[in-house]
């Protein structure tokens, strides 16, 4: 499916489509969303995700900030035919460059799981100079070295096989079977957010591309760099996530002295989809504990 079918697919419905942009960069054709006005915030969402995933909390901002958001390469209405840029510093080094393009210079960054470990590199590489990275269920550790293997693995050969995601988007277009796929999670958001993951998943270029993201994943580097971290970095982590073990930000929090670890209760790894009045008021707490530090 080519992207502008892909995108015609998608499109109708789609949370926000009246501030979306298309931007046509080195290998990528991005899709981008920006609203409201004040300091700029960037969201950024997982692997298998997209910018629907930001509605709520996006709505929650854009009365004070001018909010940033994107479809990772592949994802969503994204297109990319470049495999070096699903590797983590692939995506950080393509995100930056589409930043400089659009001269956006954000003052917050906010990562949900993968979009974490991205943000995090682009801190590390000093691409942006946000006065707080925010993880939202970050995943900032690196499997176990040969579960790591076996995974990146399996799923470089997935990857590798068009028909594979084809039979995969067949299987999991089935509403019910989106919804077990989300519940797995840990999280129960509203009906909404069912409706557009099922429409994600039903596109093969959409679940190639989280596959080829799975397959180039490396976090070691970044996980023996996190000491290096510039900003503040808030571990924002929900004790129902099924993902990503809330373990892994309470490890990272005493490792880390410029750290601050936040547990949300009840809420799984799509907790920000869930409830995003509750994540707004945390965003609203982060920015007042930065600046009572300044």
């Amino acid at each position: 499916m080519s992207i502008d079918k892909r995108r015609k697919k998608l499109f109708v419905d789609w949370p926000n489509s009246d501030a979306s942009r298309f931007v046509q960069l080195n290998d990528i054709d991005w899709h981008v969303q920006i609203m409201g006005e004040g300091e700029e915030v960037l969201l950024l969402h997982g692997t298998g995700s997209a910018t629907h995933s930001w509605v709520g909390l996006a709505s929650e901002l854009i009365s004070s900030y001018r909010v940033v958001m994107l479809d990772l390469p592949g994802h969503g209405m994204t297109g990319c035919q470049n495999n070096n840029s699903f590797t983590l510093p692939g995506m950080a080094r393509e995100i930056s460059a589409l930043l400089s393009s659009l001269r956006v210079e954000p003052r917050w960054v906010v990562g949900h799981s993968a979009g974490a470990a991205i943000l995090a590199q682009m801190c590390l590489e000093r691409t942006i100079h946000p006065s707080a990275l925010i993880s939202l269920n970050g995943a900032l550790q690196p499997f176990g070295q040969s579960a790591a293997h076996i995974f990146s693995q399996a799923a470089r050969f997935l990857a590798r096989r068009d028909f594979v995601s084809y039979i995969i988007s067949l299987h999991s277009i089935s509403l019910k079977t989106t919804e077990r796929m989300i519940r797995a999670t840990g999280s129960n958001p509203v009906q909404a957010t069912f409706d557009h993951y099922r429409r994600l998943v039903g596109i093969p270029g959409h679940v190639n591309a989280a596959l080829k993201m799975m397959a180039g994943w490396d976090l070691n580097a970044l996980y023996g760099d996190l000491e290096q971290l510039i900003p503040p970095l808030f571990l924002v982590t929900c004790l129902n996530d099924q993902t990503v073990s809330p373990s892994q930000a309470m490890a990272l929090s005493n490792r880390l002295p410029n750290s601050v670890l936040k547990k949300i209760p009840k809420l799984g790894h799509l907790g920000h989809e869930e409830s995003p009045d509750l994540f707004k008021a945390l965003f609203d707490e982060i920015v007042q504990i930065v600046a009572a530090a300044d």
